[in-house]
């Protein structure tokens, strides 16, 4: 099967509660010769610009991860009425691998807008060591609330059993379809489809669409699926080059204070800031700031990697709340964007929060996803000041402890291949 491209409208249009969901979905089906733009929305306005501008498909990122119920319903509600009136065929409502943010609400927001009988939910991302067995989430083998991912700063996740998110609405659940099984009206609004492997997420995903199903949720792993389904492969082959890179990391993630650990073992300069500094909005025009900036400029005029963190743990977050974290993450990216003018790098953002708050200082975003160096890793070009940034990114849970080390001394072969 092949998407056939309706005049200049977007054919497939991706829902995401954050920034990362946003590109990493994407990713999908641009690395298979979809035109894909990654965007900011939160209200139906934001979209008139894109609805005609010629993409295959067009991703949201609403930043409704952290939002009150209320406002996450309201902004998919709004988003997705305005896809229907314009004939957008098919809606992926991106959710969290691990079952973080307002899956539930949103999920209702989706079928109250599209107007359908249910929702087909295929959380299991297979490749990620995400599996859905009998409606039960392991990691690794480990149910999910027993791992270290379910200690998440700001939403601990409690249970394993993927309808619990489900458990506070009023949508009824049918729990552990099997990848070949076929939904019909009146079994369930919301239909949780078991997941082993990748095989099982194509089987789900060759089920429902044949079936004419145009509307469904989960992560990037059945996204993957869908693109496989709709699109013929047409891989963009990219690496992350030998430029000067800034690893900024804003995430308390054990898995990514765990990554950074050990790239300081293994010699790559470190910056680590204290949470008041990176709270006072007058930081970066201080004395310590300023050498920072300096600092920064100097090494990546070098060609050097550094790399910038803050040392606000999990338990500082827990106590102080979602705000002091965004402002954490909102001085961490007016850092790096503070240099960009001044020497030309690439940045490697670790964490969804952080990689939106540096965005933010670009003012619109437009970015162009390119590809998956590695599972969860998203290489992207973003435009600025006439010059093409290289971008790579990741959410803070993803990856092995020796991820963030491998990409670059990827990078550090490449280098030495040019002298």
């Amino acid at each position: 099967m092949c998407l056939k491209i309706k005049q200049n409208t977007p054919t497939l249009v991706i829902i995401a509660d954050d920034l990362t969901g946003a590109l990493d979905t994407s990713i999908k089906f641009s690395e298979r010769g979809a035109k894909t733009i990654v965007i900011n929305a939160s209200m139906s306005d934001d979209l008139s610009a894109y609805i005609n501008a010629g993409f295959d498909v067009l991703s949201i990122n609403t930043s409704t991860r952290h939002s009150m119920e209320k406002e996450a319903y309201r902004v998919v509600h709004d988003i997705v009425s305005f896809l229907v009136s314009h004939g957008i065929e098919y809606i992926y409502k991106k959710t969290d691998s691990v079952l973080r943010g307002n899956i539930a609400v949103e999920v209702a927001a989706l079928k109250d807008a599209a107007g359908v009988p249910f929702i087909p939910y295929v959380p299991a991302y297979p490749e990620m060591k995400r599996t859905v067995e009998d409606g039960i989430m392991y990691v690794a083998g480990v149910p999910l609330a027993g791992t270290p991912l379910a200690d998440d700063p700001f939403q601990k996740i409690a249970s394993s059993n993927t309808s619990d998110v489900f458990s506070r609405s009023q949508l009824s659940v049918k729990l552990s379809a099997s990848s070949s099984h076929i939904p019909s009206e009146g079994e369930g609004e919301v239909i949780i489809y078991d997941g082993k492997t990748k095989e099982d997420l194509l089987e789900t995903a060759g089920v429902l669409l044949g079936s004419g199903i145009h509307i469904f949720c989960g992560c990037a792993g059945f996204a993957d699926a869908v693109a496989r389904k709709l699109y013929h492969k047409t891989y963009k082959a990219a690496d992350i080059g030998c430029s000067p890179m800034l690893v900024l990391c804003g995430s308390v993630n054990k898995v990514s204070k765990n990554q950074l650990d050990y790239l300081s073992s293994h010699g790559y300069p470190r910056i680590r800031l204290e949470e008041r500094e990176l709270l006072d909005p007058d930081f970066i025009s201080s004395v310590r700031g300023q050498g920072i900036v300096g600092t920064i400029c100097g090494e990546m005029k070098k060609g050097n990697v550094l790399v910038i963190d803050t040392l606000a743990s999990s338990k500082t977050i827990n106590s102080d709340g979602f705000a002091t974290a965004e402002k954490v993450a909102q001085g961490l990216g007016r850092l790096a964007f503070e240099c960009l003018d001044k020497v030309d790098y690439s940045v490697f953002v670790i964490g969804g929060d952080t990689l939106l708050c540096f965005l933010k200082n670009f003012g619109k975003l437009e970015m162009e996803p390119v590809c998956e160096i590695r599972k969860g890793v998203v290489l992207s070009y973003l435009h600025h000041g006439g010059k093409l940034m290289t971008l790579m990114s990741k959410s803070g849970g993803f990856g092995s402890v020796e991820l963030i080390a491998e990409l670059l001394n990827e990078r550090k072969i490449n280098k030495e291949d040019m002298v």
